[in-house]
């Protein structure tokens, strides 16, 4: 489970007993190796003598350069380089802003920075990821680039590395023997994911708020220390250098690196029972909005000039 912060690591939603839930939470995650291999790095750490932490780079490592004096495709790459400098091997994650134009660009910018390394690959996971794939492997040919492995998820099921496989044969004439489907997404659904878990972004580092773009409508992320209030039928987001907007919602889990959390099975479901149907919208406060807004606009400007580049109009 990636923690949106350190200072926000304290804090919290929980709804199951907190042994089964973490134990739920960290199979979910599960990505192969006989039931040893996880995408969660919490689960090696609460867990070491089951699971061992495997995976591509995070939102949470690719989100922590940004800024709003550094633009985000170049807060992108610098961490993308970081990490294939550091570590070797990747699966470069190419959607924090745009996967299509400004993620594109920074991979092959990276690959062509390390060409004695040729264990750098793609990782796709939000929009259409079959004409990804397509696109990823098109460039990098054109570009003059061995090909790499190109990992690709968003609630991977079978129908869909189905889908994506007989896209990518039609649409290149070549086999997809180096499309690798992820299985994280299909073992959260395999336990409900929308109740039961909840998933944490990098949300800032530092002073600076930072924020997830997605190809895929609803997965972008806010910005900032958040913090969730309830005030009549709204959940209200907020930061917290904000003053108390409501009914403060939020559970501390954790206090310097030791779980306090200890609400009993009993306890929670009377706390879900109090808010059960009571929340019907969202609204984010001025400063949520404000770093929702300034991002955005960020974004649409580099997106808009890398299509340029591109020849996309």
């Amino acid at each position: 489970m990636k923690q949106a912060s350190p200072r926000d690591a304290e804090f919290g939603l929980r709804s199951a007993p907190t042994e089964v839930s973490n134990l739920i939470l960290l199979l979910a995650r599960y990505v192969g190796g006989r039931g040893q291999l996880t995408s969660n790095d919490t689960a090696e750490f609460l867990f070491p003598n089951l699971f061992r932490s495997v995976g591509t780079i995070g939102h949470e490592m690719m989100c922590a350069a940004q800024s709003f004096n550094h633009s985000l495709g170049e807060a992108e790459y610098e961490m993308m380089d970081r990490f294939v400098t550091a570590m070797g091997p990747a699966s470069l994650l190419c959607d924090l802003v745009d996967a299509e134009t400004v993620g594109l660009e920074n991979a092959l910018r990276v690959m062509r920075a390390h060409p004695e390394n040729d264990q750098v690959g793609i990782r796709v996971d939000s929009g259409n990821i079959a004409e990804q794939c397509v696109l990823y492997f098109q460039a990098m040919a054109a570009a003059g680039i061995a090909p790499r492995t190109i990992v690709f998820e968003d609630e991977v099921t079978p129908d869909v590395v189905r889908h994506v496989y007989d896209h990518f044969r039609k649409a290149t004439g070549a086999e997809p023997e180096l499309l690798f489907p992820g299985a994280g997404g299909y073992w959260w659904r395999l336990v409900e994911r929308d109740t039961l878990a909840a998933a944490f972004k990098r949300s800032a580092s530092g002073e600076h708020p930072n924020v997830k773009f997605s190809n895929s409508p609803g997965k972008e992320t806010l910005g900032g220390y958040l913090r969730v209030y309830g005030k009549g039928d709204a959940l209200v987001i907020a930061d917290a250098a904000e003053p108390l907007l409501g009914e403060p919602l939020f559970v501390k889990l954790v206090e310097r690196g030791r779980i306090v959390y200890q609400e009993s099975f009993q306890d929670q479901a009377a706390r879900a029972e109090r808010t059960w149907g009571q929340y019907r919208r969202v609204e984010l406060s001025p400063r949520v909005q404000e770093t929702k807004d300034r991002f955005g606009a960020m974004r649409a400007r580099e997106v808009r000039a890398a299509r340029e580049r591109l020849g996309r109009g």
